[in-house]
């Protein structure tokens, strides 16, 4: 639940024996959150773990878990911090860690306060959290992975400025179009999917100087797209995205946004009827032609890769055998991954 106290104040509340704080290299320590951690520190017995990759690395958060236990878990940070706080919660009290990819053995979790800091994965309200094993994708689910309260506080954005905060809205926007075509489409995702959209796209043209109001609204755009992908799920452009991240260096939320523009021409008609007059009222175009150019626009406004065929050595074999096929199920279209790789970069 969005809680409306601060996190010194569920401490006190839950009085935990062993507390880990789980944030990102190093952003932390410029914002005012830092003043809590170090108050935490000096009244409880507190690890803090500055998790240094850019994804969450099965093997590094494994080799972690093994050397501590803990009963009361922080992350402060953007998806990837509170993936790897998530996947820590329900896979330290299993016998063994790799045990997290069954989910019928996950039914237990540590208490989890969530602080996001980013406007894009919207991670802090999704019952799955992502791993990365041997450089290949796995989603873990369960319902004992949702954190138990979360924090949403835009001072915790001020730090996020530039590419990051470009690539963090990039990836709550897509998520929120992606829920709307998605197979698992409902009203209640839809209602989230829409207003996350309405509050981006007032927030776009200040894009390069946000306001405190924008920060605002874009954390809460992110946490709704969250909302809205728990009950649809990703699908075609997250599945393509993960290998450019991994291989290439490319933010995910950029990633995503790659072919992107292609994919809207792939599944705008199975956007609903009432959805797609809204979502063109919101976006203030009248046809799937102009929302493909208002989103290559967006591309060029925040200086995006526009195809594959910028991206230098890319391996279109391995690209194609990488790609997520659990997301790619939840694309209203069937795609031939190699075939859609081969005619984007024509």
């Amino acid at each position: 639940m969005v809680s409306k106290i601060n996190v010194l104040e569920i401490v006190k509340k839950k009085s935990p024996s062993s507390i880990l704080i789980v944030t990102g290299k190093s952003s932390y320590l410029k914002s005012p959150f830092y003043d809590y951690i170090k108050t935490i520190q000096l009244e409880y017995q507190t690890t803090l773990w500055n998790y240094s990759k850019d994804y969450p690395d099965f093997k590094e958060i494994k080799n972690f878990t093994e050397k501590k236990s803990y009963d009361f878990i922080i992350s402060y940070g953007g998806g990837t911090v509170i993936d790897v706080a998530k996947a820590i919660s329900v896979g330290s009290l299993l016998g063994k860690f790799s045990q997290i990819f069954d989910k019928h053995k996950i039914n237990s979790s540590v208490y989890h306060v969530c602080v996001p800091t980013t406007f894009g994965s919207g991670s802090e309200s999704t019952s799955f959290a992502v791993l990365y094993r041997d450089n290949i994708k796995f989603s873990i689910q369960s319902q004992e992975i949702l954190p138990n309260e979360i924090i949403l506080d835009h001072q915790y954005t001020l730090n996020l400025t530039g590419k990051n905060s470009y690539c963090s809205v990039m990836d709550s926007f897509c998520q929120s179009i992606e829920s709307l075509w998605s197979i698992h489409n409902t009203k209640e995702s839809s209602k989230y999917a829409l207003k996350s959209i309405s509050l981006i796209s007032k927030c776009l043209k200040n894009i390069q100087s946000l306001s405190y109001n924008n920060r605002k609204n874009l954390l809460m755009a992110s946490h709704l797209s969250g909302r809205a992908i728990n009950i649809t799920r990703t699908t075609a452009p997250h599945a393509f995205s993960y290998y450019l991240t991994i291989n290439h260096g490319i933010c995910h939320g950029e990633a995503v946004s790659v072919l992107f523009d292609r994919f809207i021409d792939l599944n705008f008609s199975s956007i609903s009827g009432p959805n797609k007059k809204k979502l063109m009222e919101i976006l203030k175009v009248s046809n799937k032609k102009e929302l493909i150019v208002f989103f290559i626009k967006l591309k060029i406004k925040l200086g995006f890769v526009l195809s594959l065929n910028e991206i230098k050595n890319l391996n279109v074999n391995l690209y194609s055998k990488s790609i997520n096929i659990e997301r790619l199920k939840n694309n209203p279209i069937k795609i031939n991954p190699l075939k859609f790789i081969k005619e984007s970069l024509n």
